[in-house]
């Protein structure tokens, strides 16, 4: 009987810590989830309301890096 009930708790323990574990990932894939559902909807506005220029733009700078031929651009080095 004791190494049945010593079984039980120790299986009791493995299961609360492995739901701790995925509630951890679960939060965090939750919180990726809400970051591109507010990308996607800026986007979604800028389709709607934004001009053809404006997107493409917007793609150029944030995926290609690209900017104007005599604009300055300034990078932060300090990593904040």
């Amino acid at each position: 009987m004791l190494l049945v009930a010593v079984y039980t708790i120790y299986s009791m323990i493995s299961l609360q810590t492995q739901l701790a574990q995925s509630k951890s990932i679960l939060e965090q894939k939750q919180a990726l989830i809400h970051e591109k559902q507010i990308s996607n909807e800026q986007l979604q506005d800028l389709l709607e309301n934004g001009s053809e220029q404006e997107l493409i733009e917007r793609a150029a700078r944030e995926k290609l890096d690209y900017v104007y031929a005599n604009e300055e651009v300034y990078e932060d080095l300090s990593g904040k």
